[in-house]
């Protein structure tokens, strides 16, 4: 896997990347959007995932999908 940072936001396959993002790829598509110009190789060293707990603070979220069939 390879870390790229995202330069322009595109579509590819089912996946939407976009601009600004850190992503990690397989090699493969990291040459083909590092090619293309749509994304940079992230060489830096990287920090390690903070594992202490975070508080999460929905703002607007719904239980339920409202439908004419469910009574």
């Amino acid at each position: 896997m390879k870390r790229i940072e995202i330069l322009k936001t595109f579509l590819h396959g089912q996946q939407k990347f976009h601009a600004g993002e850190v992503r990690y790829v397989d090699e493969a598509n990291a040459g083909y959007f590092c090619g293309l110009g749509w994304a940079k190789a992230d060489d830096g060293q990287t920090a390690a995932p903070s594992v202490a707990p975070v508080t999460l603070v929905v703002q607007n979220g719904t239980l339920g999908i409202a439908s004419p069939e469910v009574k």
